[in-house]
């Protein structure tokens, strides 16, 4: 299977990291390349506060936490409830630093189950992180929290990229564009790429640049994306409000989320993986008479000392799909990151899933979720909706033949699709001469899925509004996995 291609926006990231380096506090071991394999790691560039407290991953059993009381190059001494530990950096999995006083501002929980609480950050302690969301206070267990980090202020990122980049240097401004529009900023995005068009004739920034135009038509603001990045719960409200409360409201759920991404491990590029120890031992117990599973005690404690990517091949060599819900995936696989990167994110929201379009109440029979577009609930709600719905003219996503998926036949030109889009006022192309590099990723990420395609155990059936072209219950197909 394919990975993602090469992305300019990388360079953006690299921007960012650079611009919250001098204000960042951090220890880790040396040369360690990824934070221990129970944890995922964050999903953005975190800003740490200068903290007297770090939770120090010894390894893949054990942990500890509590007050530093002294650092040099190769150790740390931490020392909790009268216990003083002394740790050499360089073998241990990971030193997390602690939150000092975030006061409530806010930021993001990361779970070791790879999930992220996105709330007002109120302590950030040794036996748990104390946060509020709608105005509830709760708190989450230090044991289901791998790292807390507060948002970097979108003002500071923009004027730190901005000041990075060299006027010659298109691709960096192209990406930087990207991250404008991904962010939501399109009034921004929209001044940046004229002001690129005016130097430089770059057939992604034209692209990019009515996809802008196309949410500012819709009356998506800055304004208005400043405001819910205020909010608590940090959701944003897309839609007509008239309209909200009568669109399909029915998303997956977190365990939904992480059974599909079991799916769809690569393990040539597998992301972290957790497995409990119990449920290596119901595994050892119910399978234990396969030749896959070591009859002697050694080798089955080779087992509980493998990688849990390991473990979780044994499982799909044994078809044990039962405890395939039981194993935790920390990061998202390969092919579902170039999904919601190259496709979901880039053009199919922005282009199809407007309050007239497929996106409201007159979406028909292909209804696709707009609002918090970018929450792994809402991602892979969408992504289960292209996957089973199929119309006369035959799937949406074709893993035979990409091109042929109606996904990209109704986005292609009418002159060039062997099946055109139906005939709607306000539709446009999105597969133009200009912007055939979202073609080519569209495919691309059509390829790199799982083959043969796995039958995902997640009880969802595509929401119908009342059309005639409603779809087709999904083709059944032989799970492999």
């Amino acid at each position: 299977m394919m990975g993602p291609a090469p992305h300019p926006c990388r360079t953006v990231l690299a921007l960012i990291a650079m611009s919250v380096a001098a204000a960042s506090w951090t220890s880790t071991a040396k040369g360690q390349a990824e934070p221990p394999p129970s944890a995922p790691a964050p999903v953005d560039t975190p800003i740490v506060t200068p903290s007297k407290r770090v939770h120090v991953f010894i390894d893949r059993r054990h942990e500890f936490g509590g007050d530093l009381i002294s650092e040099d190059t190769h150790r740390i001494v931490v020392k909790r409830d009268g216990e003083e530990r002394e740790f050499l950096k360089g073998q241990v999995l990971s030193i997390v630093p602690l939150l000092a006083a975030p006061d409530g501002k806010i930021g993001h929980i990361h779970l070791r189950d790879g999930s992220t609480i996105h709330a007002q950050i109120i302590e950030d302690g040794l036996d748990g992180v104390v946060y509020e969301a709608a105005g509830i206070r709760l708190t989450v267990p230090r044991e289901k929290v791998f790292r807390t980090t507060l948002e970097v202020v979108f003002e500071v990122r923009y004027d730190a990229l901005r000041a990075g980049l060299k006027p010659t240097d298109f691709p960096g401004r192209l990406a930087l564009c990207q991250w404008l529009f991904d962010e939501q900023r399109y009034e921004l995005a929209q001044s940046e790429l004229r002001a690129l068009l005016a130097q430089e004739d770059v057939p992604e920034a034209a692209s990019l640049l009515r996809q802008c135009q196309a949410q500012l038509a819709l009356g998506t603001t800055d304004a208005a994306k400043a405001r819910g990045a205020r909010s608590n719960s940090g959701a944003t409200d897309d839609g007509p409000p008239s309209n909200r409360n009568t669109l399909p409201d029915r998303i997956l759920t977190q365990e939904e989320v992480n059974v599909i991404r079991v799916y769809e491990l690569d393990f040539a590029k597998p992301p972290p993986v957790f497995i409990e120890r119990e449920t290596i031992t119901e595994l050892i117990e119910k399978y234990g008479s396969s030749s896959l599973i070591p009859p002697d005690m050694e080798g089955r404690n080779r087992i509980y000392s493998a990688d849990a990517r390991e473990v979780a091949r044994l499982m799909f060599d044994l078809k044990a799909r039962e405890f395939y819900p039981r194993i935790r995936v920390g990061g998202e696989p390969q092919s579902l990151a170039t999904f919601w990167h190259k496709v979901h994110d880039a053009w199919l929201i922005p282009n199809c899933t407007t309050s007239k379009c497929h996106g409201g109440v007159d979406a028909g029979g292909f209804f696709l979720h707009q609002r918090n577009y970018k929450d792994d609930q809402v991602r892979y709600t969408n992504l289960l909706i292209l996957l089973k719905s199929r119309f006369a003219d035959g799937p949406l996503i074709d893993f035979d033949d990409p091109r042929s998926s109606l996904l990209v036949q109704y986005a292609l030109t009418p002159g060039e699709a062997r099946h055109p889009h139906p005939p709607v006022r306000g539709w446009k192309a999105v597969f133009v001469p200009t912007s055939r590099r979202l073609l080519e990723e569209t495919e691309r990420w059509i390829r790199s899925m799982y083959v043969p395609r796995p039958e995902y155990p997640v009880d969802y059936t595509p929401p119908l509004l009342d059309a005639v072209d409603q779809p087709s219950s999904a083709a059944n197909t032989k799970p492999s996995r």
